[in-house]
């Protein structure tokens, strides 16, 4: 062969090498589409053709209609699978379970215009606020009407401010308002400041409500004529008027009549001398609001009387010092009313300290008064910024969109090396990118224009999302190297979606200042603040934070290691509900040490809560806790939790702990992207597995949870919330013990199946073993995945951006419908050397007691929120708190398939076992029936030992 030759073959065979290689290194979803051209591609319609701004910009011109036309609630025309029935209030009234079926009722419109959709009801449950689909005439006008908000009003309990032992004034508990009220349908988003608006014809017209999910007492519905309004150069008629002699109005901030929500309350502030009323010994209630009355919608009622009719001006004395360098809005209306279009938008600004806010534009602004009793009301509201959220949130939706299909082409973690062709796969991807770049840009400018500082902070993050566009479009063959960067970005716009539209408020005192006299502002002297500074610090350190009452009864020790909030909570609910039904005192004490250490130093309380699941067994056998099946009344008491539910608390036949919180595992999905990827939810694992394949063969991620053993509070915890082994053990009919619950069952044929489909979650599915499941889920990137239920409440609450586009869902079952779960949780415990037994016995039936779960629970949620929402293992209590009626019942079937796993002495080994087992086997290679062989023997010797140790 010649060199020539040999040289040409050569160079052939590079070039073959060279086609194949440019060949495999073309982007995956390429490969994938040749193989399979039916694999859908993500398109999101993110068009905003049917929203409510735009239907409503078809009707600008239309007026609002001056009239309203009602149908009365019983004279419905049809009703399809409702079960309703005729009831007498001061008329006939409807009275509707809510939980299937719609209404209907024909409505005769007078005139051509706009209206509000109207209802007028009385709730009859405590959940959140009314939430139904209507149609018009047999249409969803626009989508919004999927989902009408009609808002329900919480009140202070009757009861009233309660003292504790030390006189500290604590937070009234909220109760709902059942009484019939007229609400008109609200965007609680907040993009829209009025209430929707409908156009109707002259004629008769048909309107659908669906079943709300909850019990409910209807009055009538129909279509209101909206509020006009009109400027405040219209409406004050200038007089020379003098109000000199005439009194100031105080209204205290506390004393709200009403909440649209029961997390506004009535809170304490005991360090500034100005508050009225203060106390420098004592907690007194003295202001409402801060960042609990921050969402749009939310509302606050005061009522106030006027002794001389007149003119007055508003102000008040409040705090905003959340949002730096901006303000917070709110809508005034009296009486229901607004009195004139400025009253719209009230402006609170930034200080870090309390101020005095007087209402007035150009000019100040005058309000007239009538004699007689008035109502106030303060509505949270976006103001002007709601047409910037507006765009600010379909940017970040289409932003989001846009991200989910580069990830099914990059994946999270792109080759930076690799041309992914983004701009040649993704249809439209250049346009949609440099439509988005131009309207944040615009949005910027527009922002800084109208707010300067106001928008500071999220102008950086919208800035740094632009430059990565920039950089995208300047570079389209190198995009890939930005995904990271456009991650990052995309997930801080997307929690400005939740702080943007915060606009929190403290108020103190609120004031009807007669027009001609000046405000009262008096603010403590220099000596003053000190004095009452100094007896406040002074004081400290002479009380305790909670004590019990002086009294002879019976007193029973508590140690808790909670916050302050909660600590307070319980203090109050004891005083209220628990002493003065049984004459035994608690003494609550906040410690910052565990049982076992007190019960070895000699130091111990009687009673003990939220115990680790291990722990009431552990300490139980070693003679620390009392046998809880000695008290005869048991057997009724388990009633108030899931069959079971008890199952990790005993041993032997004792029963060392009752639950008190109960937790489970549960299937959350993003519902666009199985829309879009044509995908319906699993019920099987083969089904989850074939769901699976679908979403990583498109780059995305799927999350089944493990969670490695790193710490002995981990170990604590139990088995059942650290994997899915127990689950899937459970789902086969097998058990992680023997009968006798003397020895592990990990090692059979069977259960070495099992593990091996866990492991292969993790080998040949390639699941990620850590991962955020919560910001990937947001994000689009791991769109199904199985987490802890109370995952649901931070979904639900602080990721606004993907409202409406997620669910959950049980999880998997195997083929033959066995779809068990195994539980989590903790315990509460009565101390075994304590000398108040039946006094300690009657604490825990009272503390896990449906009413007791329930105000705890509630009262939590009102101070810090619904991400506060307890776990609670009372099944009655959980279903008296306010969910979603969909979520709640897809909760509840979840929990009726909780099988708890039982603990043994030294079970912490079964634990440690399992984790090693996994991590030799997935990491190493290891035979699986070795393993688990070698591991159950290692975790037999521990049970052996501790059950010799203890029997």
């Amino acid at each position: 062969m010649s060199e020539k030759v040999f040289i040409k073959q050569i160079s052939f065979c590079l070039v073959l090498t060279l086609l194949a290689c440019c060949f495999m290194t073309r982007p995956v979803s390429a490969l994938i589409e040749d193989e399979n051209p039916s694999l859908p591609i993500l398109s999101f319609d993110t068009s905003d053709v049917l929203s409510y701004s735009t239907y409503i910009s078809d009707y600008k011109s239309e007026n609002l209609s001056k009239v309203s036309s009602y149908a009365k609630a019983v004279e419905y025309s049809n009703a399809d699978n409702a079960n309703i029935e005729t009831r007498k209030d001061k008329e006939d009234v409807l009275w509707w379970d809510g939980k299937s079926g719609s209404i209907i009722w024909k409505i005769n419109i007078s005139e051509a215009a706009l209206y509000n959709i109207e209802l007028t009801f009385a709730p009859l449950t405590d959940s959140v606020d009314l939430i139904t689909q209507m149609q018009i005439d047999g249409s969803v006008l626009f989508p919004e009407m999927s989902k009408l908000y009609f808002q329900k009003y919480w009140k202070n309990s009757d009861v009233g401010i309660r003292v504790d032992g030390n006189g500290n004034q604590l937070t009234p508990e909220q109760e709902p308002v059942t009484s019939f009220m007229s609400q008109v349908a609200i965007d609680n988003s907040g993009v829209n400041i009025e209430p929707y608006l409908v156009y109707l014809s002259a004629g008769e017209h048909q309107i659908t409500m669906n079943a709300p999910g909850q019990e409910l007492l209807i009055s009538k519905i129909g279509f209101s004529a909206p509020e006009s309004t009109v400027s405040y150069k219209d409406y004050y008629k200038k007089s020379d008027e003098d109000g000199k002699n005439k009194d100031i109005i105080y209204v205290q901030g506390e004393d709200a009549l009403l909440k649209s929500t029961n997390s506004i309350v009535p809170k304490s502030d005991r360090a500034n001398a100005e508050m009225t009323p203060t106390d420098p010994y004592k907690n007194i209630l003295n202001y409402i609001g801060g960042s609990n009355w921050s969402e749009p919608g939310q509302t606050i009622i005061w009522e106030f009387d006027v002794k001389e009719e007149g003119y007055y001006r508003f102000g008040a004395r409040y705090k905003q010092n959340e949002v730096i360098n901006g303000e917070s809005w709110r809508w005034l209306k009296i009486d229901g009313k607004t009195p004139f279009e400025e009253a719209k938008s009230l402006r609170f600004s930034y200080s870090a300290k309390w101020e005095y806010y007087t209402f007035s534009g150009d000019e100040e602004y005058y309000f007239w008064l009538d004699k007689g009793k008035h109502e106030l009301s303060l509505t949270v509201t976006l103001g002007d910024l709601a047409k910037y959220y507006d765009e600010f949130s379909k940017i970040v939706n289409i932003l989001g969109d846009e991200y989910i299909k580069i990830v099914m082409i990059t994946g999270e973690n792109p080759d930076v090396g690799r041309d992914y062709e983004l701009f040649k796969q993704i249809p439209g991807f250049e346009d949609t990118l440099k439509e988005c770049n131009k309207r944040i840009q615009s949005l910027v400018k527009d922002i800084q224009t109208s707010t300067g500082k106001r928008g500071s902070q999220y102008i950086a993050a919208m800035k740094n999302m632009s430059r990565v566009l920039d950089s995208m479009i300047d570079k389209p063959y190198n995009a890939q190297y930005y995904v990271k960067d456009y991650y990052s970005n995309y997930t801080s716009l997307c929690s400005w979606t939740y702080e943007m539209k915060s606009m929190p408020l403290a108020i103190d005192e609120i004031q009807f200042i007669p027009k001609g006299q000046s405000i009262d502002d008096e603010k403590a002297n220099f000596f003053e603040s000190i004095w009452f500074g100094f007896r406040r610090v002074l004081y400290s350190f002479t009380k305790d934070y909670v004590r019990n009452d002086n009294s002879n009864n019976e007193t029973i020790r508590l140690w808790v290691n909670w916050g302050r909030d909660q600590t307070s909570i319980l203090s109050s609910l004891i005083q209220d509900s628990f002493t003065p039904k049984t004459n035994i005192n608690v003494k609550l004490e906040i410690v910052n040490a565990s049982l076992v250490n007190g019960i070895l130093a000699g130091n111990y309380p009687d009673v003990s809560l939220y115990l680790a699941r291990t722990q009431p067994v552990n300490l139980g056998i070693r003679g620390a806790l009392t046998d809880l099946t000695e008290f005869e009344d048991l057997p009724k008491v388990l009633e108030r939790f899931q069959p079971g539910a008890e199952v990790p608390y005993m041993y032997n036949d004792k029963l060392y702990a009752l639950p008190d919180t109960q937790s489970f595992y549960v299937m959350f999905y993003r519902t666009d992207v199985f829309e879009e990827l044509n995908l319906k939810v699993p019920t099987t694992w083969q089904e989850f597995l074939h769901a699976s394949t679908i979403i990583q063969r498109n780059n995305m991620q799927v999350y089944i949870p493990y969670t490695q053993i790193t710490a002995a509070n981990t170990v604590d915890a139990g088995v059942g919330c650290l994997n899915l082994y127990p689950t899937l053990m459970k789902q086969s009919g097998l058990s992680l013990y023997n009968n006798s619950l003397t020895a592990t069952a990990i090692d059979s044929s069977k259960s070495a199946e099992v593990f091996k489909n866990l492991v292969e979650f993790y080998k040949n599915y390639d699941f990620l073993k850590e991962a955020d499941f919560y910001n990937r889920f947001r994000v689009g990137s791991m769109p199904l995945g199985i987490a802890p239920y109370s995952t649901y409440m931070t979904l639900y609450s602080a990721a606004p951006e993907i409202k409406g586009r997620w669910s959950l869902a049980c999880i998997p079952g195997n083929t033959n419908g066995n779809g068990t779960v195994a539980g989590a949780g903790t315990g509460c415990s009565i101390v075994k050397k304590s000398s108040h037994q039946k006094a300690a016995w009657e604490f825990l039936k009272w503390w896990t007691d449906e009413d007791t779960q329930t105000r705890y629970s509630k009262n939590v949620e009102s101070v810090i929120g619904t991400l506060g929402r307890v776990m609670t293992s009372n099944v009655k209590a959980l279903n008296n708190l306010s969910w979603d009626s969909n979520d709640l019942k897809q909760i509840n079937e979840q929990w009726s398939r909780v099988s708890e796993i039982p603990e043994v002495p030294g079970s912490y080994y079964l634990s440690r076992s399992i984790d090693q087992a996994f991590w030799a086997v997935l990491n190493d290679g290891d035979n699986i029936q070795y393993t688990l062989t070698k591991w159950a023997e290692i975790a037999d010797d521990e049970i052996n030992k501790k059950i010799k140790e203890y029997s």
